[in-house]
């Protein structure tokens, strides 16, 4: 499986789970910043774990992952397949669950 298709599950995986956990999703009902918390996570995780798979000696699973601009770049990349995922996600499946239509009021 490739990176991106893991960051595709990810993405998806992350805007069910935001609507579906209990006290979470009561939470997260009322957080404004959603969005833009998501982006910035979808892009901070796979950033952060190119650092540690280049620079330290944590091992860390990162098969072809490459030490150079490109692999930062491809970390980025990758932040934004996960974070167009989830927004899809929501957008076909989860929008439909009770909460978010309450929220949404439809």
């Amino acid at each position: 499986m490739t990176q991106a298709a893991i960051a595709a599950i990810v993405g998806m995986l992350v805007s069910f789970l935001v609507e579906v956990i209990p006290k979470f999703k009561d939470w997260w009902s009322t957080f404004v910043w959603k969005r833009l918390t998501l982006f910035g996570l979808f892009l901070v995780v796979p950033t952060v774990w190119w650092a540690l798979a280049c620079f330290t000696t944590i091992q860390v699973p990162s098969p072809g992952l490459s030490c150079d601009v490109n692999g930062v770049v491809w970390a980025l990349v990758t932040g934004l397949i996960g974070f167009m995922s989830s927004q899809g996600a929501f957008t076909v499946v989860t929008r439909e669950l009770a909460n978010a239509r309450a929220r949404n009021g439809t």
